[in-house]
């Protein structure tokens, strides 16, 4: 379960991205450049077929229950999430309780695109306490449409 505490929810994170790198490189035979960038332009950056890719990585624990996936655009009083960052991809991972964790992948452009067309059902505040962390709610099967779906080990 999430924390809804920034700092206990970042060491779940990293081992998210860590374990998402393991992916790309078993599904993609990527060459992992970076696994924990701390900026808001992308999480891991890799080499596929030649080819310089970054990804953006984030955990839901809440999706398997609600059906819904949440894309993170403000928090903290500032632009954050698909608003700020430069991935070419957006992996979003929906951690489950008794079934093998999934994720979907799908580019960064395409994402904006459903947001530009309204494709998201309602727009919510939730996150850590006090942060105001705005999220478009899309329905996972509407997402998923769009999305390639991978098996997280």
């Amino acid at each position: 379960m999430p924390n809804y505490d920034f700092k206990l929810d970042l060491s779940l994170s990293r081992k998210s991205q860590k374990e998402i790198a393991r992916l790309l490189e078993k599904t993609y035979n990527a060459k992992i450049l970076e696994d924990d960038n701390d900026t808001s332009e992308y999480d891991i950056l890799a080499i596929i077929k030649e080819k310089r890719y970054s990804f953006e990585i984030k955990d839901d624990y809440m999706a398997e229950k609600t059906g819904n996936i949440a894309i993170e655009y403000f928090s903290r009083g500032k632009p954050s999430g698909i608003s700020t960052t430069q991935a070419d991809f957006y992996i979003y991972i929906i951690n489950t309780v008794k079934k093998e964790n999934y994720c979907y992948m799908i580019k960064v452009s395409k994402l904006k695109e459903l947001i530009k067309d309204n494709l998201f059902f309602r727009s919510v505040d939730g996150g850590d306490k006090g942060s105001h962390t705005l999220c478009y709610l899309f329905k996972e099967n509407i997402f998923s449409k769009y999305s390639r779906r991978l098996y997280v080990k």
